[in-house]
């Protein structure tokens, strides 16, 4: 009887400690499961798509040893028609520097290269029009890149050169 007695308190110990658990359960807040954020695989981007990104930020270059000319242009595409320019020209006797805005052209324009090679170009003609009108810009290559620029008569000796500037391999100044 005393065994009885014994197994019948631990069977009730353990009823209400199995039950006031299961109380204290119920009467928790459920709390929603956290969720992991899951990543959904990257779709691929399409070649085409990145070299036009790399190619946001272009500088162009011109370098005529002889006459200790060097003139660099570096174009930043702010949207699908307006350009932000640089262009700097140093020579042995001035440096020449213009900053500006240039907005596109309606039309294609045509241009030789070097070798008499006709090709497409863009051309953007700048906002506060001085004395450089407009750039060519081949698109979507931007290998190279042509000024306009009015001349005054003589030519004066720190006016940029017009002649077809090539685009850096590593876009420096």
């Amino acid at each position: 009887m005393k065994n009885l007695l014994i197994i019948s308190f631990f069977f009730l110990f353990a009823c209400g400690t199995s039950s006031q658990s299961e109380q204290q359960k119920s009467s928790e807040p459920e709390q929603p499961a956290i969720k992991q954020p899951t990543k959904e695989p990257e779709a691929e981007q399409p070649i085409e798509q990145e070299t036009n990104e790399q190619q946001n930020t272009v500088t162009f270059e011109f370098i005529d040893e002889p006459n200790s000319t060097k003139q660099t242009m570096s174009v930043e595409w702010i949207s699908k028609d307006t350009i932000k320019f640089e262009l700097f020209s140093e020579t042995d006797l001035c440096n020449y520097e213009e900053y500006g805005t240039a907005i596109l052209k309606q039309g294609a324009e045509v241009d030789e290269d070097e070798n008499g090679i006709s090709y497409l170009t863009s051309e953007y003609e700048v906002v506060d029009a001085g004395k450089l009108w407009s750039m060519r810009i081949p698109e979507p290559e931007r290998d190279k890149a042509k000024i306009i620029y009015l001349y005054d008569q003589p030519r004066d000796e720190c006016d940029p050169y017009d002649d077809l500037m090539k685009r850096t391999p590593d876009n420096r100044r």
